[in-house]
């Protein structure tokens, strides 16, 4: 039983071939009678308003229902008051006359004599149309008609040869080859084509590439008419129903059915799908499947999978690709997937995913740059005078100014006094990344700094007072208290000299360079030791960000605190507006084993991203633990050049380490190791 949808498709169909046919024999055919086109399109018009009004479907979909009567049963068709419509109606001819006439025009159309070859021309399209015909005659044989108001039997054989004809012509590929072959000549007024048949036969046979066409359709039609003629005479006496099957069960026992090569083949629609697959690193290991977005039952076939790119470094692996990727960027995957028994080609883009280390240029500032400084810069000291302990920095240019081909803004200097070297001065300084000069400035900062230092401290009682401080008595003893006192006046006002004496350098290059005291902008860090027996007192000045820190495993003390500016990746730099300025100096006594750290944001803020990080005693743990080995075995800052030269995301500046740390070789002698590269 045919589903509704099928049912109602293929009527529709139906009436659609039989109004095409209709329009083509008009101009095709000599009617007999009064305008029998006009006739055959109201009665088709009659016969499909009927059936719409008549015909239904129960809720399963599957019985035909009479919306009249309501019955259900589609094997009542043989009622006798319902007559059925069969598919042989409306024009009667003349079989002799028809058979006559179809042999001469084949013989005249294509001049052979040839009856197999006609023969087998006629077999071919007769298979095509008893396919069709079977099939509408299974499709008629389900129709129920009610007061189709007049008795079909004297019409029959009239009616069953115009039907087959109009069935023979409802193929879409039969219907577009006599459009195709219909001329210009052709298309007249039927009552013309009646008066002027021999002459329109002749020109219609001038056309060779029209007489094949012309012949198949005409052969065809004498070919069903002798088929209807011979059923016509069993059918005489039989009711409708007795008829209708009879018909239907003799054409499907008698006829081989063949699929036209023409004949359009209803195909699988693939489903829209989604397909991807997860990005990869280059040289990192890979193992991932081929996903889809929606929820469809489908089966990839990973056995088909072919890749694009050769040497991609993967390959299929029990259903997954696997591998380690050695091109970066996008590639194709190829592979079929199974849908519904049906095998679909389809593609996904892979893509692989650079080094980010890889990414970065090393490009050379340009040769006539002012105040070229090297690209690398790194040393190492050791002292023992009754304190051991080792300084060792090293300094680096940051990706991004390889990237950019600028020089590095980051600067550090370091000196043990000659006349006193229980004396140290370390300095540390970044110069701004948007000041074109900064590379200068923090080299001034560091260097007159500590210029200025190492000759002013000599002078300074303060600190030669450090000494007679009594470690026996409590810091608030009034000797200890009043040592205390003086020493930080002393360090306050001694900063403030060494740093206008920087800043006085400063001007003097911005004279020379006809530029501003912003171009040479940079931040600065001072540190000042003095050792006394197992302790140090150390006083410190810092403005900007970067870090100075005391550290040991109890405790770690920042010696003041970053400086940020108004908005995010700001900060201050030295200028002589630094007010109150004892606020960026600090002072605090350590032990001879604590270690001393300066550092620029170039390091600090890869391992200390906020301030409570940067005054978290485990974070600096971390960070001890991770350079120990390295400060401790350097012997010149090679290594510790290297270590700087991590990779993190998104922190890419210059990066400066300076480190004051216990040292307990013994018998060591004074030892000076540095080391440039540019």
């Amino acid at each position: 039983m045919l589903s509704k949808k099928d049912y109602w498709g293929n009527l529709d169909d139906f009436f659609n071939h039989t109004v095409d046919l209709i329009e083509m024999l008009d101009l095709k055919r000599n009617w007999r009678g009064v305008n029998p086109k006009k006739k055959l399109l109201s009665e088709l018009d009659e016969i499909k308003k009927i059936i719409n009004e008549q015909i239904d479907f129960n809720e399963k979909g599957g019985i035909f229902f009479n919306k009249r009567d309501g019955s259900k049963d589609s094997n009542q068709i043989g009622d006798t008051n319902i007559p059925t419509l069969l598919i042989e109606q409306e024009v009667l001819v003349d079989k002799a006359e028809t058979d006559l006439a179809n042999k001469n025009r084949a013989e005249e159309y294509l001049k052979i004599n040839d009856s197999d070859k006609l023969e087998k021309l006629l077999s071919q399209d007769i298979v095509i149309v008893n396919d069709e015909i079977q099939i509408d005659s299974e499709r008629n044989n389900k129709i129920d008609q009610e007061d189709f108001g007049k008795d079909i039997k004297a019409e029959r054989l009239e009616s069953q040869k115009n039907n087959i004809e109009a069935l023979n012509s409802s193929f879409e590929e039969k219907v577009d080859n006599l459009i195709a072959d219909i001329s210009p000549n052709d298309q007249v007024h039927t009552t013309e084509v009646q008066d002027k048949k021999n002459k329109s036969m002749t020109e219609v046979c001038n056309s060779k590439s029209t007489e094949l066409d012309n012949v198949n359709a005409e052969l065809v039609n004498n070919e069903i008419n002798n088929i209807n003629n011979k059923e016509q005479e069993a059918l005489v006496g039989e009711t409708n129903e007795q008829q209708t099957h009879k018909y239907s069960n003799q054409m499907i026992s008698n006829i081989d059915i063949k699929k036209s090569k023409n004949k359009s083949v209803s195909k699988i629609v693939p489903p829209k799908v989604t397909f991807s697959i997860a990005n990869g690193k280059i040289k990192e290991f890979y193992k991932e499947k081929i996903t889809i977005k929606e929820n469809i039952e489908i089966e990839i076939l990973y056995e088909s999978i072919n890749f694009s790119e050769n040497n991609l470094g993967l390959s299929v692996e029990d259903n997954f690709i696997v591998g380690i990727p050695q091109k970066t960027g996008s590639s194709v995957i190829n592979f079929n997937y199974k849908y519904q028994d049906n095998i679909y080609k389809v593609s996904v883009n892979l893509v692989i995913v650079a080094d980010p280390k890889d990414l970065w240029e090393v490009n050379e500032p340009a040769e006539d740059s002012l105040f070229p400084k090297e690209h690398e810069f790194y040393k190492t000291i050791k002292f023992n005078n009754n304190q051991n302990y080792k300084i060792i920095a090293a300094s680096r240019r940051g990706r991004s100014h390889e990237h950019n081909g600028s020089f590095r803004d980051d600067h550090f200097e370091y000196k043990i006094l000659e006349h006193d070297p229980s004396l140290v001065i370390l300095s540390v300084a970044d110069g701004a990344g948007s000041a074109k000069y900064s590379r200068e400035g923090s080299r001034l900062a560091t260097e007159q700094s500590i210029n200025f230092l190492s000759h002013k401290l000599a002078e300074i009682q303060a600190f030669q007072d450090l000494e007679k401080y009594v470690f026996e008595e409590s810091h608030t003893s009034e000797i200890n208290k009043s040592i205390v006192e003086n020493w930080n006046t002393a360090s306050i006002q001694l900063f403030r000299e060494a740093t206008d004496y920087a800043m006085e350098k400063i001007r003097q290059k911005i004279e020379n360079t006809q530029s501003s005291f912003r171009d040479f902008a940079t931040t600065l860090q001072i540190v000042i030791v003095k050792h006394v027996q197992d302790k140090r007192f150390v006083s410190s000045f810092w403005v900007g960000d970067g870090a100075v820190a005391v550290y040991n495993q109890e405790k770690v003390r920042l010696l003041g605190q970053t400086d940020g500016g108004d908005y995010v990746g700001q900060t201050v730099f030295l200028s002589p507006n630094l007010e109150p300025f004892h606020q960026y100096v600090s002072i605090t006594i350590a032990s001879v084993h604590d270690w001393l750290f300066l550092m620029s944001d170039g390091i600090s803020d890869p391992y200390f991203e906020t301030d409570s990080e940067l005054s978290s005693l485990d974070n600096w743990t971390q960070f001890y633990n991770e350079y120990k080995e390295v400060l401790n075995n350097d012997i010149d800052g090679a290594e510790l050049n290297e270590k700087i030269h991590f990779f993190k995301k998104g922190h890419h500046d210059d990066r400066t380490l300076l480190v004051l740390l216990p040292h307990n070789e013994p018998n060591l002698s004074f030892t000076d190791e540095s080391f440039t590269d540019v």
